[in-house]
């Protein structure tokens, strides 16, 4: 469980820079603001589903796989989407 945490955590840095790379100063805060309120809806929302999901289904597995199958469409967007010499430190000119 340690090194999940160390792993979510590490995660996190990188994701929130992304934002404020392809946004500009004031919007980069909005963009962020947005990442984070979409989170914690997730994160409210998230318990109440799986709940639903296990209570029609008798089951906690499909609820874990569509959560898994988000988390694994969200990665494949990242790796898609943003260029890697996007992410790296700029230079003042």
């Amino acid at each position: 469980m340690p090194v999940l945490a160390a792993a979510h955590y590490s995660g996190l840095t990188v994701f929130y820079s992304i934002p404020s790379i392809y946004l500009g100063e004031r919007a980069a805060a909005t963009g962020i603001a947005l990442v984070t309120s979409m989170g914690s809806f997730a994160a409210a929302a998230s318990p109440s589903l799986l709940g639903l999901i296990q209570e029609r289904t008798g089951s906690l597995s499909l609820g874990l796989q569509i959560s898994a199958g988000i988390v694994l469409l969200a990665v494949i967007l990242l790796l898609v989407g943003v260029k890697a010499k996007d992410l790296r430190e700029r230079r003042p000119s």
